[in-house]
């Protein structure tokens, strides 16, 4: 088989198991799209399988990661996971001011001895 033989074999394999389970019709989608455009994609297939055919589940786990990045991706939920981020990189930044602050005090507050208690 070639490359493309290949790819399109799993791509097969994955939309059968699929559909014969019922789960994850939006990978099936993604999958009847790419095999409708398997002319166009014959150059990709030869990339791919020349790169991991060498690996033995290399081509197989990159396909199934192609496909759940197509079928899942959604734009807003990503434009909410920047601004989370963000939030949360704000915060990260006052804790670790905050953490400047307690080990300057630390420095300069006079140290409790017995002697002075």
């Amino acid at each position: 088989m070639n490359p493309k033989q290949i790819c399109e074999s799993i791509l097969n394999e994955d939309r059968r198991s699929n559909l014969e389970k019922g789960i994850l019709r939006s990978e099936v989608a993604v999958i009847d799209r790419l095999l409708a455009r398997s002319i166009e994609l014959t150059a990709v297939y030869d990339e791919l399988h020349s790169k991991l055919n060498r690996h033995p589940f290399a081509l197989n786990d990159f396909l199934g990661i192609v496909l759940s990045a197509a079928a899942f991706w959604n734009p807003e939920k990503m434009a909410e996971a920047r601004i989370a981020r963000q939030s949360l990189s704000e915060v990260n930044q006052k804790i670790a001011r905050k953490a400047v602050e307690c080990q300057q005090r630390l420095k300069t507050d006079t140290v409790l001895t017995p002697a002075t208690i």
